[in-house]
């Protein structure tokens, strides 16, 4: 019995099973209440604050699950507060070492420059946040000189590196005359070049035909867009020019194809697919 003011009330003891929050749904709670408070500087303090305690408090998420915090943050445009999270990752247990995370988190640095509808400010901060992810994958606390099974090491999937030459393509030809004038470009269409053709192939799981064109759209956009852009700024400088054209015609026909399939399965009233949004702006950043 506890006294609260003038009233008396008879405490009972919680049962584990039904009276303590659900730790996943305590962390989708949060982030729709950081999404509603939208500042960066809250952002920054409390996902990684959130992450920490979960982390201290001995919560370990599976994959989806790191997708889908790393999602929300990135499609709010708050790519820095993944940033400092990774950065963090001793304290909040988040380790770029699985393939889908490392696309999300790369991802939600493009949206930082799609939401910015390209300015100049938005893609610098987008480029510079994929830059510092690559270098962080590198480190001990990540991939380091692990090598991941089947092939599937981020560093070199093309469906990573084509959305820091998107970004640095896209910085060229907005904002600096068509010029490459850090070497960027041509530098990240280089690494590009040389693992176009490592791409995983991700299977279509069944019944879900409309996510996996959603996802491949969301794999495929910024390597297209990052190909022509580096055809705009480089021109004769192209490296292996003919395999890009081709690579080009090859993508814009897959991204035609799944751009079809999710405009046909788009419900009216209801919000689109990232990839569809991505489809719909592709020639945004040109």
């Amino acid at each position: 019995m506890v006294d609260l003011g003038e009233e008396s009330v008879q405490l009972q003891p919680l049962d584990p099973t039904k009276d303590v929050p659900d730790s996943w749904t305590a962390v989708l709670q949060a982030l729709e209440l950081m999404k509603r408070e939208g500042s960066a500087a809250g952002w920054g303090s409390n996902l990684v604050g959130l992450l920490a305690g979960m982390h201290t408090a001995g919560r370990r998420w599976k994959g989806w699950q790191v997708e889908k915090i790393v999602r929300v943050a990135g499609e709010a445009g708050m790519a820095h507060a993944v940033l400092e999270a990774v950065r963090a990752s001793g304290r909040t247990g988040l380790v770029l070492r699985d393939l889908r995370v490392v696309r999300e988190v790369v991802w939600g640095c493009r949206a930082k420059a799609v939401l910015g509808k390209w300015g100049e400010e938005e893609v610098e901060k987008g480029l510079k946040y994929a830059e510092q992810i690559a270098r962080l994958l590198e480190g001990e606390a990540h991939l380091g000189k692990l090598r991941a099974a089947s092939g599937a090491d981020p560093r070199v999937q093309p469906d990573v590196i084509g959305v820091v030459l998107e970004l640095a393509g896209a910085k060229a030809v907005r904002h600096h005359g068509g010029k490459d004038v850090d070497g960027k470009v041509l530098v990240y269409a280089q690494r590009l070049m040389a693992n176009l053709e490592r791409g995983i192939k991700e299977e279509v799981e069944d019944g879900r035909v409309v996510a996996h064109a959603d996802y491949e759209l969301a794999r495929w956009i910024p390597v297209l867009n990052g190909l022509r852009l580096a055809q705009k700024v480089l021109g004769k400088s192209m490296p292996q020019a003919d395999l890009a054209k081709r690579k080009i015609s090859e993508l814009d026909a897959l991204v035609q194809r799944y751009g079809q399939t999710l405009v046909g399965a788009q419900d009216s009233g209801k919000a689109k697919r990232r990839g569809l949004i991505w489809a719909e702006g592709l020639e945004q950043s040109a």
